[in-house]
């Protein structure tokens, strides 16, 4: 930020959908938007961020602690003006694009298959009584 320009607006939190798959897309969205977030470790959320980086995962998910979490979102605060972070190029970017692309996503959805259809096709051969020729 260049001397004489205003800081970014504060951004009033957003409370993300409780079902996992719901929250990891919404958290990777919010992270997508730009924005560092703070987080419990529920549902695998602690994957989508670099925690103490790109935002903070609290210690519990069943209780938080408070007082922690205040902090957590006054460091945030304190850091929002620095966008470096999430341009192209930037370690966010980097982290989120590396691990949440279309890309990735379905490069991980072919490997699944194959090595699950492999598996498969093998166990089948083998259950099946070998054809000959006649």
């Amino acid at each position: 930020m260049s001397p004489g320009q205003s800081p970014p607006p504060v951004r009033t939190p957003t409370r993300i959908p409780a079902t996992v798959p719901a929250r990891r897309a919404a958290l990777v969205g919010v992270a997508l938007a730009l924005f560092s977030l703070v987080t419990t470790p529920a549902g695998g959320a602690a994957e989508c961020l670099i925690d103490g980086v790109t935002g903070h995962v609290l210690e519990c998910a069943e209780k938080p602690d408070f007082d922690n979490m205040v902090d957590k979102v006054r460091d945030l605060a304190a850091n929002s003006w620095n966008r470096t972070l999430f341009v192209e190029g930037g370690i966010g970017r980097t982290f989120l694009d590396s691990h949440f692309s279309v890309p990735h996503m379905l490069a991980q959805f072919v490997t699944c298959t194959v090595r699950g259809l492999g598996s498969d096709i093998g166990s089948r051969e083998a259950a099946m009584p070998s054809r000959q020729a006649a």
